[in-house]
């Protein structure tokens, strides 16, 4: 009987996002399938670690040393220890494929394969990237698809773009959609927001947006556009989940001054984001820049019709007019025509997603056959 085929992955934490969903999804199905999987943190933290522990995935936490906020000398004193470490356990583990997936992995990986040999795979999860901004971490990333046997990027349009803006990538690119948990989503029953949230008790509609406290997702976008929302339905009320990435308190000043207080609710970061989703009228989503975005997905297997901005994949997922409205990036002018437009609506549509073409079977079957061809 031969040995079972092995991968390990590697992400920066598993924190509450996109991209740690995906993983948690594809360590699942691939263990399923008879791989031989591992994970490697560079920081060990993350709501969804607890998933991981309690299925009882081997771990590693390779500590990486903090270089921010003040500069110290200690953390480069202490990396070439850490890449030690993280060197011997991959020697140890043997995996076949390391899959990578983000920029600093990305890195990591490739720094551990100057020392233990592997086939490493990277991930692509959005058309906007810091490289772009910065030529020596792009010259990194190039540098790194050259010892890259493939990358996996998430949607057709980050596909194009990493052709546009990267070297070496010809011939190794391969476009794996996400996948959703319709199972999840089906068996959980909507959410009383008005009960719940205090400010949302005398509201005539409410929206939800699920996305992280980001500059790049458009929130102030989305209170400017609300701003005018208001002024033709002053009872529509927007519900917003996600944790801080360090624009919270400018979000919260912001919705302040625009006399969105009452308007507006900052729920922070959830677990329980499907029936809160289910417990709204409709969604938004107002990224300036995206991959293949889980949450607009979500919001379609719960039933949601949804006004997003046209950023990376979302027309990907967003492909008829029963779905959702698909508005200009950075125009919150237009985004709010879009909502004031829906909200004159009588009854709100019901949207409908392809359950076979987002389905977590499907995302593995592809993830396992690219890989297999390794």
């Amino acid at each position: 009987m031969s040995a079972p085929r092995s991968v390990t992955f590697i992400i920066g934490s598993m924190r509450e996002g996109g991209a740690e969903k995906q993983v948690v999804y594809l360590m699942r199905g691939l263990r399923d399938r008879g791989w031989r999987v591992r994970l490697m943190l560079l920081h060990y933290e993350g709501v969804r670690l607890e998933e991981l522990l309690s299925d009882d995935f081997e771990i590693y936490a390779v500590n990486l040393p903090r270089f921010r906020p003040r500069w110290s000398p200690m953390p480069w004193i202490r990396l070439p220890f850490t890449l030690g470490r993280s060197v011997r356990w991959l020697r140890q583990t043997r995996p076949q494929i390391v899959y990578a997936w983000l920029f600093w992995a990305h890195l990591w990986a490739w720094l551990c394969r100057r020392f233990v040999p592997f086939t490493l795979v990277t991930s692509r999860r959005q058309t906007w990237s810091d490289r772009q901004n910065s030529p020596r971490l792009q010259r990194a990333e190039n540098r790194i698809n050259r010892d890259a046997l493939l990358i996996i990027a998430n949607a057709k349009a980050v596909a194009d773009a990493c052709r546009e803006n990267e070297q070496s990538v010809e011939g190794k690119l391969v476009v794996i959609r996400n996948g959703i948990d319709f199972a999840l989503a089906d068996s959980i029953a909507p959410a009383d927001l008005r009960t719940e949230f205090p400010q949302l008790a005398d509201a005539s509609r409410i929206a939800v947006i699920v996305a992280n406290l980001l500059p790049h997702k458009g929130h102030a976008d989305l209170l400017n556009a609300w701003k005018k929302v208001i002024e033709t339905h002053p009872a529509a009320k927007l519900l917003c989940i996600g944790a801080d990435g360090g624009i919270g308190e400018q979000l919260n000043a912001m919705s302040q001054e625009l006399g969105l207080r009452n308007h507006v609710v900052f729920a922070g970061s959830r677990t329980d984001v499907p029936r809160l989703v289910k417990g709204a009228d409709f969604a938004v989503h107002a990224s300036h820049d995206e991959g293949f975005p889980n949450a607009v997905m979500e919001y379609l297997a719960c039933g949601k019709f949804v006004i997003a901005t046209d950023a990376g994949g979302t027309r990907e997922v967003i492909a008829s007019p029963k779905q959702g409205v698909i508005v200009p990036s950075e125009n919150p002018a237009e985004f709010a025509e879009a909502v004031i437009e829906l909200l004159n609506k009588e009854k709100l549509p019901e949207a409908e997603i392809d359950r076979r073409e987002y389905s977590l079977e499907r995302l593995v079957n592809e993830t396992v056959a690219v890989l297999e061809d390794l």
